[in-house]
């Protein structure tokens, strides 16, 4: 109760007396209630002392009354007590309890208590004592004497009365004085108060606190006095500061606003400020009902690019592509980036299709010339998708998508081309997206219903004699037809099942090797096709040792095929994972080599045993043609690095001449073999280490 006055608007002034009065109080009643406490065991001590002394008294002298018998000297010894008006009663015992001889206090004796009795009920009313008679050592009899506790209590009371009064008049006599000390104490406190009430109401920091005392109070309003000239002197500092300061926020604002809106590396407008500027365009053409063009640029290999030459060429080279796109553009037009290697621009107005045309067609003339970043020239194209407004779509993101789709189109027809949107695009769109769809879910079941399967292809040398195979992944659906690989290995890219699906392979793998072991066919060389994001991943290497020894197999077998792209991604962290691969026996192999980007420098670095050519390369391979001199030239750098090299898709005899003539290692393609399921290789390689041309 008292803690929660303490919290509401009482003075301080009163809450001192408050907290002051209750003190005293409690400590005033603790004090009369020890002193009472000790008042009545005394007087208690002193009644049972008194009783005690009288009982063994009245025991000596009746010893003789009980040996003779003689119960009239025995009640005339007890008459004695007539004197103490406390004792109510005594007996005398024999030893057997029989009384003896008895007392009663006089009945006409006044009772000046029975009203405290009825007050308090509960109040012990009589005090017994009992004294044994003795006689040489023997027990004879005993003395009970009873005693009135009524004077005890009214002493008590009146005691208590007593102390009471004098409490009541210790505590008026400190809240007197206490008041009286407060009012000097707390009136300065009440002025000082008054005067921050009517700064903070009038704002007036030149108003200062009246010294009343020299004491700790009036050292505070000096003190507050102080403070308010500070207050002034700053408060004048501050208006200039913030004057300053808000300039300066403007000019911050103007600038995040910029940057929200803008690409930091090209400047040019992000996706939130082109959403907005495409929806105002729309409405502007609604209004004017005038037409506008909307195009979606993808720099064509820009990936590659990056991946081999680093970032900071591919910032580089996105800077220099923009500024070469703002030559071909007008000051009304909008150009965006909106993604890594994604552009848009809004042609706004047009008057026709062909205006639009115009402006692709000098987007990819400006695309002609290569591009000069950090001391490589670089060449680059871009695939272009148009749509038109109002004749394409009126909503903003159907003109959107149908650019998309246009781009997209333009990537497929061989790149560095642009394509207006058609209905046509569409609905093939629609049909691939239906059967992506469709694929995906049938990936999921696709190795618990066993249609998953890994088949080898056979890898010669010169002398048609098997020297190793390539495992390869094969999925035949429900109608028992096969999926090709450059379908669903990138719809399992997509949707994550890859890495199980990886798994599962090599599992396979080595359960066959195992099994070709344990018939007698003599050790082959397995090629395994192997991302650079799966090698990098935590935990693989450790699942391809832990596969080898669950089947009691050795590494020295395996081969990993890994792309050039995947090689330049990150080349410290890939020369690391390699080597402790090839460390453990594990051959490593280029796949494709060729078609990518790789720096001859980080290929002497690298831990590779194999190159193997693209068959791209293989399938214009004849007689005289000019492309053979780049297959002629891997094949002399594969020798110079001390690397072997195998030939894929020989298809004819005129490419197995070709190569024999070039000097390569091995080869693999169906004019050998196609590629073979497990029991089929195992048939071939029981009875042949050669395949018959």
């Amino acid at each position: 109760m008292i803690k929660r006055l303490l919290k509401n608007s009482l003075s301080i002034k009163n809450k001192i007396i408050l907290i002051s009065f209750s003190g005293l109080a409690i400590a005033l009643f603790m004090v009369s209630a020890m002193l009472v406490f000790q008042n009545s065991q005394s007087e208690s001590k002193e009644l049972s002392n008194r009783l005690l002394i009288q009982s063994q008294i009245i025991a000596n002298n009746s010893l003789s009354a009980l040996l003779f018998d003689d119960p009239a000297t025995a009640t005339e010894v007890l008459t004695a007590l007539q004197a103490d008006n406390s004792i109510n009663s005594a007996n005398i015992e024999t030893k057997t309890k029989q009384l003896f001889a008895t007392y009663l206090k006089s009945t006409d004796a006044p009772s000046n208590h029975l009203t405290l009795y009825r007050a308090l009920p509960w109040l012990q009313k009589e005090f017994s004592i009992q004294q044994d008679i003795f006689y040489h050592g023997d027990r004879i009899g005993s003395v009970h004497i009873t005693a009135s506790l009524s004077q005890l209590h009214q002493n008590n009371i009146n005691y208590i009365l007593i102390t009471s009064l004098v409490s009541i008049c210790s505590m008026i006599l400190t809240l007197l004085l206490i008041n009286a000390a407060l009012r000097h104490t707390i009136n300065p406190i009440i002025s000082l108060t008054k005067t921050t009430k009517k700064i903070s109401r009038l704002n007036n920091y030149k108003l200062r606190a009246e010294v009343l005392s020299q004491d700790e109070i009036g050292e505070l309003a000096r003190n507050f006095n102080d403070m308010l000239s500070e207050i002034e002197h700053k408060d004048l500092i501050l208006e200039r500061t913030v004057a300053d300061r808000t300039a300066e926020l403007l000019q911050l604002n103007n600038r995040l606003q910029h940057e929200a809106s803008h690409d930091p590396l090209t400047g040019l407008a992000n996706r939130l400020l082109f959403e907005d500027r495409l929806q105002v365009v729309i409405t502007q053409a609604q209004r004017n009902k005038s037409l506008f063009a909307l195009m979606y640029f993808d720099l064509d290999h820009f990936k590659a690019i990056n991946d081999t030459l680093g970032h900071d060429t591919g910032d580089a080279l996105l800077i220099a592509v923009t500024q070469r796109m703002q030559t071909a553009i007008r000051a009304e037009d909008t150009l965006c980036r909106i993604g890594g290697d994604e552009f848009t621009l809004i042609v706004n107005p047009i008057e026709s299709a062909a205006d639009a045309e115009t402006v692709a067609q000098k987007m990819l003339t400006a695309f002609s010339l290569p591009f000069l970043c950090n001391e490589h020239e670089l060449s680059i194209s871009s695939s272009i998708g148009i749509s038109l407004y109002p004749e394409h779509s009126a909503k903003k993101i159907q003109l959107k998508q149908f650019a998309d789709i246009a781009m997209y189109t333009s990537k497929q027809s061989g790149r560095n081309n642009y394509h207006f949107f058609t209905k046509k695009m569409q609905t093939d769109n629609s049909q691939k997206m239906d059967t992506r769809v469709l694929l995906k879910t049938n990936l999921k079941s696709s190795i618990a219903n066993g249609e998953l399967e890994v088949h080898y292809q056979p890898q010669v040398n010169m002398d048609s004699r098997i020297v190793g195979l390539e495992a390869l992944l094969r999925w035949k659906d429900s109608n028992d037809e096969f999926i090709s690989p450059n379908v669903f290995i990138p719809l399992a890219e997509e949707s994550g099942l890859i890495q199980d699906i990886e798994e599962w392979a090599f599992s396979v793998i080595c359960q066959d090797y195992a099994t070709w072991q344990k018939a007698g066919i003599d050790k082959l060389n397995i090629s395994i096709n192997i991302s650079g994001y799966r090698l990098r991943q935590n935990g693989f290497t450790k699942f391809i040792y832990h596969m080898l020894k669950e089947h009691h197999l050795s590494a020295d077998f395996l081969t990993l095929e890994i792309t050039e792209n995947d090689l330049m991604q990150n080349v410290d962290e890939m020369t690391e994972i390699l080597s402790s691969l090839h460390e453990n026996n594990i051959r490593i192999a280029v796949d494709n080599f060729g078609s990518g980007y790789t720096s001859l420098n980080y290929l002497q670095q690298l831990p590779i045993d194999e190159f193997k050519i693209s068959s791209e390369f293989i399938r214009h391979l004849k007689p005289g043609y000019n492309d053979n001199s780049v297959i002629n030239a891997i094949i002399g750098l594969a020798k110079t690095l001390n690397k072997s090299v195998t030939a894929m898709g020989i298809e004819n005899h005129e490419q197995l001449l070709q190569l024999d003539s070039f000097g390569c290692n091995n080869m693999q393609g169906y004019l050998f073999s196609r590629p073979l399921n497990k029991q089929e290789v195992s048939d071939l390689l029981s009875h042949t280490q050669f395949l018959p041309l």
